[in-house]
This record gives C-alpha cells, sequence and structure tokens, in this order.
C-alpha cells in the first residue's frame, strides 16, 4: 500500500530546467502502482519531453507501510551503549520518553525498534508525516503560528519576511550564558576546515555533533528540544547540529541549502528535501558576516543567542525555492560562531545511519 497515493504527489519538475532523470526500479514500481502502468513505464526507461519530473520529487514523497517487526529483531535492533538501561536522567525525560539526540545511541532500550526497521526497509513510518502529509503547505501561515506561539517565550520574535521568502527571528532563543557555553563546546570538540568546497566558494572551520560528549550534552538536548517545539517538527527529521566559525575573511558564497538532485544518496531520497533551516548565532560580530538573502534584499546581522528560520521550498514543498539563496558574508572584524540545522519533511536520521546503499 502505497503512503500516501503516489497520485497526489506527482508535481512538475522540481529544479526548473534540468533535463528528466530516470525512475530508479522502486520509485518506476511506485508510479506505476499509483499512475497506471503507461506512466510507470515511461518513467522507467525514460521519460518523453513532455515529461518534466525528476525522480527525486517523486521518490521524497513515496512512503509505505514499514515491515512488521520480526521475532529475531534482537539481533539487529541493539543500542549502540551498553549502559542505556542503566544512564537513568540521562536518557529518560521526567514524563518517560527518551531524550534526544541521546536516544540516537539507545534505540532499542528506547523502544525505537520500530522507526530502524522503517530504515532498513527503505520505508518510513506512515503516522510520521505531520505538516507533509499531503502535496502543500502553507508557510506563511505556518510561520505566523510559529511566532505567535514562541512570542511569550522569546521576546522580540517576529516576522523577517513574508513575500517571496518566508522567515522568522527569534533574538532571545539562547541565554548569553547557553550560547558561550555552546561556542566553547564546538571548540573543544575541534574545528575542521572544510574540505569538499573549495575556499574561494566557502571558507570556515566545522564540526557536527556526533561524538558522545556532544549528543550527551543536557545543553545540546535542551536545543534540540527547543528547536522541535517551535518548529512542531521531530529531531529525529533535523541533520546533525553543524557548528561553524567563520574567522576573519571567511565567508561562504551564495548557495540553496537544498542539495542538487544528483548528489543525493539513495538511502535519504526519502527523507525529502532541506525544507527549512535553522541558523543559530552564537556571538557577536563586531563587523560583517551577515547572513544576506540578495534574492529579496535581506541581511540578518549575526547577535549573540538569536536564531533564524526559514523555508528552503515553495508551498508545494517538492520545489526549491530559489528566493531562499544566501551567503556568509566575509567577517571583517571579530569572529562568527554558530551552528545550523537542515530540516526535512519526513526522518532524516533514520535513514541516514541505517537504511541500505540499495534504497
Amino acid at each position: 500500500q502505497i503512503y500516501p497515493p503516489l497520485a497526489n504527489l506527482v508535481e512538475p519538475m522540481v529544479f526548473a530546467g534540468r533535463r528528466p532523470r530516470t525512475l530508479p526500479p522502486l520509485a518506476a514500481a511506485a508510479a506505476a502502482l499509483a499512475l497506471g502502468p503507461g506512466v510507470g513505464q515511461a518513467a522507467a526507461v525514460g521519460a518523453p519531453d513532455s515529461w518534466r519530473g525528476s525522480w527525486l520529487e517523486i521518490a521524497a514523497g513515496f512512503r509505505q507501510r514499514p515491515a512488521a517487526l520480526g521475532e529475531n529483531q534482537a539481533k539487529w535492533c541493539k543500542d549502540r551503549r551498553k549502559d542505556c538501561a542503566s544512564l537513568r536522567e540521562k536518557l529518560w525525560e521526567p514524563g518517560g520518553a527518551c531524550k534526544y539526540p541521546v536516544a540516537e545511541r539507545c534505540l532499542r532500550t528506547c523502544g525505537l525498534c520500530e522507526r530502524l526497521a522503517a530504515a532498513r526497509s527503505c520505508q518510513s513510518l506512515p503516522r510520521a508525516c505531520g505538516h507533509f502529509c499531503g502535496p502543500r503547505i502553507n508557510w506563511l501561515n505556518y510561520f505566523r503560528t510559529m511566532v505567535s506561539g514562541a512570542g511569550a517565550a522569546y521576546a522580540g520574535s517576529r516576522l523577517r519576511s513574508e513575500s517571496g521568502l518566508v522567515m522568522a527571528e527569534f533574538p532571545a532563543f539562547l541565554s548569553p550564558r547557553e550560547a558561550d557555553f555552546l561556542a566553547k563546546l564546538a571548540t573543544n570538540m575541534g574545528y575542521k576546515p572544510e574540505d569538499s568546497l573549495p575556499k574561494d566558494i566557502r571558507d570556515v572551520g566545522k564540526v557536527d555533533c556526533e561524538t558522545g560528549r556532544c549528543l550527551f550534552n543536557p545543553i545540546v538536548g535542551e536545543v534540540y528540544r527547543r528547536v522541535s517545539e517551535l518548529l512542531r517538527i521531530p529531531r529525529e527529521n533535523f541533520e546533525s547540529l553543524e557548528f561553524l566559525r567563520y574567522k576573519l575573511g571567511q565567508h561562504y558564497q551564495a548557495h540553496n541549502d537544498p542539495a542538487e538532485d544528483d548528489q543525493w544518496e539513495s538511502r535519504q531520497v526519502g527523507s525529502g528535501l532541506r525544507v527549512m533551516t535553522v541558523f543559530l548565532y552564537f556571538t557577536d560580530v563586531q563587523e560583517g558576516g551577515e547572513t544576506r538573502f540578495p534574492e529579496v534584499g535581506l541581511q540578518v546581522k549575526p547577535e549573540k543567542g538569536k536564531i533564524v528560520v526559514w523555508a528552503n521550498v515553495h508551498d508545494n514543498w517538492r520545489r526549491v525555492n530559489d528566493r531562499a539563496l544566501h551567503e556568509a558574508m566575509p567577517v571583517k572584524r571579530g569572529v562568527k560562531v554558530g551552528a545550523n540545522f537542515w530540516v526535512h519533511p519526513f526522518d532524516y536520521r533514520g535513514p541516514e545511519q541505517y537504511a541500505p546503499d540499495s534504497c
């Protein structure tokens, strides 16, 4: 059973102007089931000129029910730490749920084997679609609700942009002490220089929150909790928290956050595009270092404790919004330290860690 009906998910080209791509066998089969054998076969063998759809667009919406857990789940659903059962308050919330991101190391103890089984089967849990069960989302209403709900907790919360690009700003999301702590944590973990892009495009030090020192840190867990509560999206839909440090002259040229369609790993296709970006600022910067959005004439000044959230896609959330193009301006005085979450419509961490390459 296809979830949701694939016929409701096929939309025009995600990346306008790109040549059509052939469907992998799994997505081609899904297209045949939902749209009829003619469409599925055409997609499988190479679409005609009239077909302008990207296979990623289809695959991102292809959601099946996960396979039922078998009796031998203990063989493959295991904790990554031997002491999960004895972690107590380090692992468990007062209400009985596991804390996050600690839960990623204690899947069996936290009762998350069903999620792991779904990833191993190249599928997702149907109940986890949240705001993205349908083919569209009203971003302006979504962000207005976000800001109005956050007003009491975070003074100065506001919409920064409503037309072309939808963005919200939360100046008091972190206390100065929390921001200082997170900046120090990243320094202690050790920044590494950008290694996938040349320095003239991206020049920055970065470190991902993947070690136990970071995953088990209570302040990091609180950041995950607050952002998830703010967005009303599960934390497993976030990519790993990425810490960034821009020193004098360092920068990142204009870019979109959603990955190009030919750069996706097959196991992560079902997670969908990076529909939102959350950027957290841990330091003030004396001069430079703004996050600039050239297509809408907007700049965000780095200020300690502030976060900004923006949508990278249109209301049809399988279409990239080119007006979300942004750049990190060169730092002229001071040091810019921050972090970002890239947010997906569906579970990202499960497939990233457990799905087979054959997905």
